[in-house]
């Protein structure tokens, strides 16, 4: 399998470990989003939320279900 890194990886909260995380669901999450193919990274919700938001905040995890319409609805709301 092909180790690229997302582009985002070393701007990342969850690369940088600013995401409090188990080291195995951190690791689990490198391995299968971060460090693989661009078919694995770009379906990371953190990945997905830069690029239609230009930041991903930090309760974005990259299997979150939200939708980029319900990320933007709860980044609001924790903002007020």
């Amino acid at each position: 399998m092909t180790t690229d890194k997302c582009p985002n990886y070393k701007e990342c909260a969850l690369v940088n470990k600013q995401i409090d995380l188990s080291d195995d669901v951190y690791m689990g999450y490198i391995n299968s989003y971060c460090c693989c193919n661009k078919g694995l990274w770009s379906e990371c919700m953190r990945f997905r939320a830069k690029e239609k938001l230009s930041f991903c905040p930090d309760f974005v995890l990259p299997d979150s279900i939200m939708t980029i319409d319900e990320v933007i609805d709860r980044f609001d709301n924790e903002n007020i």
